[in-house]
């Protein structure tokens, strides 16, 4: 499933960073104040940047990694100054070394008159490549995408969640924040502990996943993680993400057990814990959604036994897999009934 990292301008000239899987939807949500807190206080806005990934995990790492440049390298990336990109660097493993002369790429192809389904044509970085300036391209002119005329919503102010308390474990399981950045490096041994077939897979190194998690991409006011503790082991974690979005979006999560642990029923103890976790934590949340692959046929009973339901069927969204999408909505969780979907709303 496509990916878009982007950065907005603001009208206080601030800029604004993020990552969606519908980058002309997600425009029209900010600029009707149903986008970030930042964007709906400091709009109207204007697109001035954004880069296509095959992957939404691979946009997210992008918009993390440019969140924590500063306002001179988030101008320099947005006008393709390759030499300022280099001597704003901390390093220069990420845009080479300020003596070796980086070559701007030609302007892409006009994407050409643009509709809600317009998509960009910028090339996915690997690892070698964000190793160079060349992949950097001129901001592209978006085009105003045509939206079908949307009912008139009210945009109340949601206030700001108190820190609850984590609630039980459903059954034998615990749940335990992970302290960061004090087990940045246990978690990044855990992580490297095995393959995950069926996550997104990184071409990070060890060295420098301590390193993104050190800077913020497993804690923060966006995200919060938890290690699933089991017979005094830490046998999974349960990653939250897209937290400040809550009242304007809806958060996504990552689960991970250890292969030896599987088929204890401790997904599903962990995606109930999660579910009434950010369900009793934000009230105005009404809606809860997850991902996985159709093969992954052990996720998606625990979707279906942890009170969620299937909504979407995306052929060939993932690597040539098929993605299905399931949600659970706040209704259903407090009244324990599935509201079904209305496949057959069309008329003959």
């Amino acid at each position: 499933m496509a990916g878009y990292t982007y950065i907005l301008e603001c009208a206080d000239g601030s800029y604004y960073t993020g990552s969606t899987k519908s980058l002309v939807y997600r425009l029209w949500q900010h600029q009707n104040g149903m986008g970030a807190k930042h964007t709906k206080r400091n709009g109207p806005i204007k697109l001035v940047y954004y880069e296509e990934f095959e992957r939404i995990d691979q946009a997210f790492y992008r918009e993390k990694q440019i969140q924590g440049w500063g306002r001179a390298k988030k101008k320099a990336l947005i006008e393709s100054n390759a030499e300022q990109l280099i001597a704003l660097s901390k390093n220069y493993t990420e845009y080479g070394h300020p003596t070796i002369e980086v070559p701007l790429p030609p302007s892409p192809p006009s994407t050409g008159s643009g509709t809600s389904g317009s998509s960009v044509t910028q090339k996915v970085p690997n690892q070698s490549e964000t190793q160079k300036a060349n992949h950097l391209t001129a901001p592209q002119k978006v085009p105003e995408p045509s939206v079908q005329k949307v009912p008139e919503l009210s945009v109340q102010k949601v206030p700001e969640p108190s820190i609850q308390k984590v609630p039980e474990p459903v059954e034998g399981a615990c749940f335990q924040t992970i302290r960061i950045p004090e087990e940045a490096e246990l978690l990044a041994d855990w992580l490297f502990s095995e393959v995950w077939p069926y996550h997104s897979s990184s071409d990070l190194s060890r060295d420098q996943t301590v390193q993104r998690i050190r800077e913020g991409s497993f804690s923060g006011s966006n995200q919060r993680t938890f290690w699933i503790l089991y017979q005094g082991q830490r046998v999974g974690l349960v990653k939250l993400f897209d937290l400040d979005d809550i009242g304007d979006g809806y958060p996504l999560f990552d689960l991970r057990i250890l292969q030896a642990f599987r088929g204890q029923g401790l997904g599903e103890q962990a995606l109930k814990w999660l579910t009434r976790y950010l369900f009793e934590g934000w009230p105005e949340l009404e809606r809860i959604e997850g991902t996985t692959r159709h093969d992954n046929l052990a996720m998606r009973r625990v979707f279906r036994k942890s009170g969620y339901l299937k909504e979407g069927h995306y052929r060939q969204a993932w690597k040539g897999f098929d993605a299905i999408h399931y949600s659970c909505l706040r209704q259903d969780w407090e009244s324990g009934n599935l509201t079904p979907v209305n496949w057959h709303d069309e008329p003959c």
